[in-house]
Parts: C-alpha cells; structure tokens; sequence
C-alpha cells in the first residue's frame, strides 16, 4: 500500500534575483513497510521535498497523496500530530519538558488522558533503549545519542506510522549514529513503519531498502 504518493511537484523559491526551481516534476511513491533513503548535495533540495511530505507547504505544481487522501484537501496541522512525524537533526526537544513529558506531548494533545500517555510514553522510551532512569531528565542534560532516542519516542507516540527524517544522526558519533538507524530499521522490519530519510551518508543511505539521489531537482532511484 502506497503511504504518500507524490505525482508530478514542482516547488519553486525566490531568492534576491530571481526565482530558483528546486524540485522539477517528480513523481514518487513510499510504500507501507518500507525503510527509503534520499541522499544529494546541500540545496539539491532533500529537505525541501521532506518538508512538502510533512505538509509544512505545499508543492506549486502537482499533488501529494497521504493514505489515499490529497495533501490540499487535509488539515496540515492534524497530519502531522497524527500521520507523519518528523525527526530533526537538531532533535527539537521541549527544552522545559523532561524526557517523559516530551513524548507525552502529542498524546496529549490528541486527546489521550495524563495517565495513559505517561504509560504509553513509558512504553515508547524502552523501546528506543532508554531505561527509566532518563525518563526525568532535561533535554539539556542528555546526551546528543539519548535527545535523538527522545525525539524518535516522541515521534512514535503521534500515533501515525510514517517516519521523515532530515538528517537524524548529523550531530552524533558513529556509535550513536548507529544506534538511531537500528532504531529506525526495526520500526520497518517489525512494526511496519514507512521511514523516509534525508542524509549525506552514503553508508546510511545503503542500509535503506531503496535509494534515491536528489540532482538537478528530479529523483532519480539508485541501483542496488
């Protein structure tokens, strides 16, 4: 089952100049249970298109299909608190919230009682590794590998299970960068989740089950 299909976007920005086309005519389709990876030079327009994905705008040019329904005809703000979430590379944690209450939020404000996002927010934690000892603790006093593991929790209690994520592992050492992506393969591997990833990392990009590189605006699929 295709989880968005992307059908003829083009998306266009204007510097001082002139107008600059990043994304020309692409037509793309992220099926359910699947680990994708997007790969290309700064500005090539990766993290334009996530964000197209994500419905922070809309493409000037073609339509977005999210489970079946067009993106133009969706209440953005409710896609992304209940069917997409995103992971940043700079995590964006709540820096006023503990661990706990960072992935309670989305809960929460999808209607879900204190009691039961406390434990469902708990169960989310274990499963990205993190023992209940973090669950008290500040974004500020975790370490970089830990806030990405918060962040991925936080994501995962959304509710929805497509994954966008910009450069997840930028700002870690190998060993956590390692950690996040095992992560994120098992969300595919054994709860299905679509995982669409932007990086830089070629050697990232070849644990995906399929590669796209982003050049001169298109998407061009990479051969295994």
């Amino acid at each position: 089952m295709s989880k968005i299909k992307v059908e003829n976007v083009s998306y266009a920005y204007r510097n001082s100049y002139r107008p600059v086309q990043v994304l020309k005519d692409i037509s793309v389709s992220f099926e359910e249970g699947k680990f994708y990876a997007i790969t290309g030079e700064s500005g090539s327009g990766k993290s334009t298109l996530l964000s197209l994905l994500a419905g922070l705008d809309l493409p000037q040019e073609g339509q977005i299909y999210v489970n079946e329904k067009e993106m133009k005809q969706l209440d953005r703000d409710q896609l992304r608190q209940k069917d997409v979430a995103v992971i940043y590379q700079a995590f964006q944690l709540f820096p006023l919230l503990n661990a706990l209450e960072n992935v309670m939020y989305p809960m929460e404000l999808n209607g879900i009682r204190k009691a039961e996002a406390r434990q469902k927010a708990q169960k989310y934690l274990r499963k990205v590794g993190l023992a209940d000892r973090i669950e008290k603790h500040f974004p500020k006093t975790m370490s970089g590998g830990e806030q990405q593991r918060v962040a991925i929790a936080r994501a995962m209690a959304a509710g929805g299970d497509i994954l966008l994520a910009d450069e997840p592992t930028g700002n870690l050492d190998s060993e956590n960068e390692e950690n996040i992506i095992r992560i994120l393969r098992t969300l595919v591997d054994q709860e299905g989740y679509t995982v669409i990833l932007v990086t830089h990392n070629q050697k990232i990009a070849e644990l995906a089950d399929v590669q796209y590189q982003m050049k001169d605006g298109r998407l061009l699929e990479k051969e295994a």
